[in-house]
């Protein structure tokens, strides 16, 4: 007791994921605390590379095992392109345009890639649903842009 002792920590990849969004938020909170509480002091010998690597993989591999992009392409082809189920505004957080505009796709609001909460409203006047940050008065850019003009 109280003396140094090696540890050895091993994962193994074969499990089967039923909910990436929570899987991707546990892992990364788990990594993050990983290396929030690692203390080190000058006869500490901690490598961890091997951590990185695993982590880089970790989330390959979820966004790989990701459903909801497959399903918007789904989607997508099904309506012929008649129906929009993410906005044309990117998502606040990881930047790509997977914000949900259609219940029918995923909550609206969330991102397909991160599952962040974007805040979204209803234009007043054409009903377009657009973020909530570049509303004016209730209306979207193009109906305040088309309003200026009259």
């Amino acid at each position: 007791m109280g003396g140094d002792r090696p540890a050895k920590a091993q994962c193994y990849w074969g499990f089967t994921v039923f909910n990436t969004e929570f899987l991707k938020q546990l892992f990364e909170s788990f990594l993050g605390e990983i290396w929030e509480n690692m203390e080190a002091t000058d006869n500490s010998e901690y490598d961890t590379s091997e951590l990185e690597g695993f982590q880089d993989d970790l989330l390959v591999a979820i966004e790989y095992l990701n459903p909801y992009p497959k399903k918007l392409d789904t989607l997508s082809y099904e309506s012929k392109g008649a129906m929009q189920f993410v906005a044309d505004f990117p998502c606040e957080q990881c930047g790509k345009f997977g914000v949900s505009t259609d219940e029918t796709f995923l909550n609206i609001g969330r991102c397909c890639y991160c599952v962040y909460e974007n805040e979204l409203a209803k234009c007043e006047r054409c009903g377009e649903m657009v973020n909530v940050d570049i509303l004016e008065h209730g209306l979207c850019t193009s109906c305040t842009a088309y309003i200026n003009r009259q």
